[in-house]
């Protein structure tokens, strides 16, 4: 198999298990990885097609507690898919030349797109986070608190 098959391949089963983690309808998934090759950050976010709320990674477990799969069980299997991605690029075209961030967009129809760049971001968390939902969701990040009765805290893109 050569190395785009398996970059591929790799992309399909990324975006099969992502769609199958979120547990409501939704009209857009967005997975983000930024990775060094020895360092890998992951976050991944999507919007409730009937409240039209973006939920981040960081919240998805408080407003879903009923989850079957944990949170580290998710993260584990997107760091795997990550590392994979990430070595199946650079066998392919070169360790100075593999992408620095990937941002996975899985849009209602099942039609998806990977956005890549070269350059690692100087963002902190909470601004990666705020930049992610602007520019996927076109949203800016705000706070809901007490919206939902079985969590303290809600964020909402509006």
């Amino acid at each position: 198999m050569s190395n785009l098959s398996v970059i591929e391949s790799i992309e399909n089963k990324l975006g099969e298990y992502l769609i199958s983690i979120i547990p409501v309808s939704w009209d857009k998934i967005v997975f983000y990885a930024k990775s060094t090759g020895s360092a890998t950050t992951i976050r991944y976010a999507f919007r409730e097609k009937e409240t039209l709320m973006t939920i981040t990674s960081e919240f998805m477990f408080r407003r879903y507690p009923d989850l079957t799969l944990s949170e580290n069980d998710i993260d584990h299997t997107l760091f795997e898919y990550t590392e994979k991605l990430y070595n199946a690029y650079r066998e392919e075209i070169g360790e100075d030349k593999v992408w620095r961030t990937m941002a996975y967009v899985i849009e209602e129809d099942g039609s998806y797109h990977i956005d890549l760049s070269y350059e690692m971001p100087q963002r902190n968390m909470r601004e990666e986070r705020n930049w992610l939902v602007e520019t996927y969701f076109g949203d800016k990040y705000t706070q809901l608190k007490g919206l939902y009765p079985s969590t303290e805290i809600e964020f909402r893109a509006e």
